[in-house]
């Protein structure tokens, strides 16, 4: 496969004026010299004026539209291209001796976001100034993400968090829902820094004990399958590899994490919660053995049908914070930390199901030293690797302020969606308000205020 390369048109008035002005010049000073030389020629010929004058008078022009015309080519050069290799940049917006900028990622050692404007330092050269309201909202998002994932992320510079949170006040949002997720999605899965490779349909695993039938999801170091038994019976199968470069004791911190974890949620009996059934080891990668659940998962389920309803929002929360008290509720409550739309699923019947656990996401967490989960849906406390019962809370306010206005929330802001739907019940944006508050302490006091509260709301909208 070729190396994955987006291509980023940056708008830059002044700069574009400026390419024009050098671009309409051209003929000119190219008439004008060759009318000249012309001239000087003649003259020569004719003994009226000495040729060494007139040949440094030539050189000088000839020089001139050179300079023009190199001009107005780097000037032309208005595009930024990104890819796993690192970022190229033009050459006015980064100065280089060639006639584009290249970074690796690696070489970035500082990121700075203020007023709308991205500076990247690099290591190996100059900085270079970014305005992101010069990249239309896709294409920022885009660059962003890129910085995400391939330069060290928030964990290595905070500021990208501020750039992603102030780009709704920069008019740079996409339209599409989800788009930063679903080119987030597809940049790991295609071109991930990583040498973990999915198992194909038809793969054997645990010695024949399961075959895979399709791949649901991947990214990063994990993926998830939806296998079979002997007996044709259908399974979720949920798989992490550990990088090879993690260090030993985070590994076997992690694998111990992971085995105790995984033997907790095989006791939970629920519903709506995806049994897991067992987890094993098989060459050298780690497995969780779920219940396969039919249905679609609430992300899927919004692009397809839009926001439901309030009343059936209301519904879903109720059924989703009463999912959450039962994880916390065990003899030793259960933090999921990744509470979002993509990991709960709604079947026919309008019940909602969890479907995935934290207990691959503590193991990758441990291993390889960075926090697993989506930003957008993680808590302060969660990215400071401090998840707590609280941090489920804020993954459940952010999930309903998605389900009623379709947008994922900021990362690390209160939600509101009162700010989209003005005619939200003002219990119920206050609720999510209080779910999504930047201090774990300024949340309801558990998932079971949560539910009853959400459990009010469906009176009343009865």
């Amino acid at each position: 496969m070729a190396e994955a390369e987006v291509t980023l048109n940056y708008k830059s008035l002044p700069v574009k004026a400026s390419c024009a002005a050098l671009t309409a010049s051209l003929p000119i000073a190219l008439v004008f010299a060759v009318w000249s030389w012309v001239v000087i020629i003649m003259s020569i010929a004719n003994g009226s004026i000495q040729a060494a004058p007139t040949l440094v008078l030539i050189f000088a022009q000839v020089l001139t539209l050179g300079a023009l015309g190199l001009g107005a080519f780097l000037l032309s050069d208005r595009t930024i291209f990104i890819s796993r290799q690192g970022i190229s940049l033009p050459v006015w917006m980064c100065p280089a001796p060639a006639f584009r900028s290249h970074h690796t990622w690696a070489k970035i050692s500082n990121i700075i976001y203020r007023q709308d404007v991205l500076t990247l330092f690099f290591s190996d050269g100059p900085p270079a100034r970014i305005k992101l309201s010069r990249l239309n909202g896709a294409e920022a998002q885009q660059l962003l993400v890129a910085l995400d994932v391939w330069s060290g992320g928030v964990a290595k510079f905070p500021e990208l968090e501020s750039a992603k949170a102030e780009m709704h006040l920069l008019g740079l949002e996409d339209d599409k829902h989800g788009y930063t997720e679903m080119w987030e999605e597809e940049l790991t899965r295609r071109f991930g820094a990583t040498n973990f490779i999915p198992l194909e349909p038809e793969a054997q695993v645990a010695g024949g004990r399961f075959t895979v039938e399709r791949q649901l999801a991947f990214g990063g170091f994990s993926a998830i399958y939806l296998v079979r038994d002997p007996g044709n019976k259908q399974f979720v199968l949920k798989e992490a590899v550990v990088p090879e470069d993690a260090e030993t004791i985070m590994h076997t911190e992690a694998i111990r994490l992971f085995d105790r974890e995984a033997r907790l949620l095989a006791q939970l009996k629920h519903p709506q919660i995806a049994q897991v059934f067992d987890n094993f080891v098989d060459n050298g990668r780690h497995y969780l053995v779920l219940e396969y659940i039919q249905g679609q998962d609430l992300r899927k389920y919004v692009r397809q049908h839009g926001a439901p309803p309030e009343t059936k929002a209301i519904s879903w929360g109720r059924q989703i914070a009463e999912i959450i008290a039962y994880l916390h509720d065990q003899p030793t409550p259960i933090v999921h930390r990744d509470i979002s739309p993509d990991n709960l699923i709604v079947d026919e019947s309008g019940l909602i199901h969890l479907i995935d656990f934290g207990a691959s996401n503590l193991f990758l967490g441990t291993a390889t030293g960075t926090m697993i989960g989506k930003q957008a849906y993680m808590s302060a406390e969660q990215l400071r690797g401090k998840a707590t019962t609280k941090s489920d809370l804020y993954g459940l306010g952010c999930t309903l302020n998605y389900l009623l206005t379709a947008k994922d929330p900021e990362a690390l802001t209160v939600s509101r969606p009162s700010t989209v739907l003005p005619n939200i019940s003002p219990k119920l944006d206050e609720l999510i308000a209080e779910c999504t508050a930047l201090e774990a302490n300024d949340r309801p006091a558990s998932a079971d205020v949560v539910a009853q509260s959400l459990r009010n709301l469906e009176r009343v909208a009865a």
